[in-house]
């Protein structure tokens, strides 16, 4: 992706409208570059700006694809596994964001697409994410508390403190790993909203762009 036109200089520029509809341009482009496959996927980092470790995949497929399981593996820590939704409502097309990739470190990735008939199909691709642009480490300190219930799978979100300047999302699995960011302009994200339809909504600012 071409970011130069967009004249990013900080966070508040990437929210833009205009500058998410420029990125959206540009992948719409990509898309049709050629005819990508489920095992010769589309594969991007990132390309929105608004998660920084995630990878953004494309495909397009004659059978379909009734889900999409991936694990992350990277060294020194446990496998993550999710299951990604898709955001294309086209017959054949399928996009997914997949989000759990360590900063910084070796992430080999295994998708699992389950098709309608039962069978499956896999595609295993390896990336290096950029480091946390907070400057967070990778590892926030974890206490076992009093409660008996097990835990849900993560992630769990952290949010921004403005005393420290951290006003970025944080997205953490069970073991204190850092998993995902995303960034945000100030002030604190108080709530996240979950629509029924799954999308997530958040204030990214106190007082606008």
């Amino acid at each position: 992706m071409v970011y130069d036109h967009t004249k990013i200089k900080k966070v508040n520029d990437i929210y833009k409208q205009s500058t998410q509809e420029s990125i959206s341009e540009q992948l719409a482009t990509k898309k049709q570059a050629k005819d990508y496959s489920l095992t010769s996927p589309l594969l991007l980092s990132n390309p929105f700006l608004t998660n920084t470790t995630s990878v953004y995949t494309y495909f397009k497929s004659d059978a379909a694809v009734t889900k999409l399981a991936y694990t992350v593996k990277a060294a020194g820590v446990a496998d993550f596994t999710a299951t990604a939704k898709n955001n294309i409502t086209v017959t054949g097309e399928y996009e997914y964001l997949l989000v759990g990739l360590i900063a910084g470190k070796k992430n080999t990735v295994t998708m699992t697409a389950t098709l309608a008939d039962g069978t499956q199909q896999e595609h295993t691709f390896t990336f290096t994410p950029t480091k946390l642009t907070s400057g967070m480490a990778n590892q926030v300190d974890v206490k076992d508390g009093t409660s008996k219930e097990e835990l849900s799978d993560g992630l769990y979100a952290l949010i921004g403190n403005r005393s420290t300047g951290t006003v970025q999302i944080t997205m953490v699995d069970n073991d204190g790993n850092v998993r995902n960011e995303i960034p945000t302009v100030s002030y604190n994200q108080m709530r996240l909203v979950f629509d029924d339809a799954g999308y997530m909504y958040f204030s990214i600012s106190a007082a606008g762009l």
